[in-house]
């Protein structure tokens, strides 16, 4: 239950960020649908979902104690991963904005199919996302960061050799996500340099 109290915290004071990380969620999967085994651990990594994860994992252990700790993976577990504080309200856009920027041109097309548009749902958002966003898809660093993040595929021989833990395949893909978005994240809070 805390865990979709998260997304109704987000959905009251953050209308437009609820709707762009809801727009990201379905933007993947026509990418991932045929990836394989544990792919579907990727949706983890989607700010609103690691939030709320962080959120249901914090109640669960203040709740249940330290015996719930031998059940924490720290980046694969839904309900008792502990590895993130939530995040504040204030951050969904930015957060959400930079993890979007890894898949732009599937981002569009979702959009696209529904007669919405990338600037509409930015604009709704933040007023701010629209810079992120130009700023993101400017930097050839985080173009690199991110192309290496959206184009990981572990071989099918990678998921067969980890058995009834599949997702454990997709670690490199799940790190890969998270190095581009702390990058676009840092690249979004850097103040501009003043002439001297």
């Amino acid at each position: 239950m805390r865990h979709h109290l998260e997304y109704a915290r987000v959905l009251h004071s953050e209308r437009g960020s609820y709707a762009l990380s809801l727009a990201v969620a379905a933007c993947l999967y026509p990418v991932y649908e045929h990836a394989g085994p544990g792919s579907a651990v990727l949706y983890n990594a989607i700010p609103m979902m690691r939030s709320a994860n962080a959120a249901a994992g914090r109640l669960v252990a203040r709740t249940f104690g330290p015996p719930f700790d031998r059940l924490n993976d720290a980046r694969f577990s839904s309900l008792f991963r502990l590895d993130d504080d939530p995040l504040p309200l204030t951050e969904y856009a930015r957060h959400t904005t930079v993890f979007a920027a890894i898949w732009p041109d599937a981002l569009e097309a979702e959009l696209l199919r529904h007669g919405g548009s990338v600037a509409k749902a930015l604009t709704e958002a933040s007023a701010d996302a629209t810079r992120w966003w130009d700023m993101l898809r400017m930097d050839d660093t985080f173009g690199a960061l991110a192309l290496g993040a959206s184009s990981f595929r572990p071989t099918p021989d990678e998921v067969v050799a980890f058995g009834s833990e599949p997702s454990r395949a997709w670690r490199l893909a799940y790190a890969l996500i998270d190095r581009a978005s702390w990058f676009g994240l840092s690249l979004t809070t850097a103040r501009p340099r003043v002439p001297s």
